[in-house]
């Protein structure tokens, strides 16, 4: 089974361009801000970091996570997890 085919059959919402356009990924989320992944998960499980939960997948929307940054990193009361 190609990655391609398994993809499109277990993740139909994912999309090549929308994915790497418009959300971060924890890792690369971990790498821009210099902290470790864990750290990130950490901030998104508690709120800290602005993201949207679908299952057990963190979507974390880089027009949010650039807000986030311009108010100094502070959670705000319109996090959506």
């Amino acid at each position: 089974m190609s990655l391609t085919f398994y993809r499109t059959l277990y993740y139909p919402f994912v999309v090549d361009n929308v994915h790497s356009s418009s959300i971060y990924q924890p890792a690369e989320l971990a790498k821009m801000l210099s902290v470790s992944r864990q750290t990130v998960y950490k901030g998104l499980r508690d709120g800290t970091i602005p993201s949207i939960r679908l299952g057990r997948r963190f979507v974390i929307p880089k027009a949010a996570i650039e807000k986030w940054l311009e108010s100094g990193g502070t959670p705000s009361a319109q996090n959506e997890n």
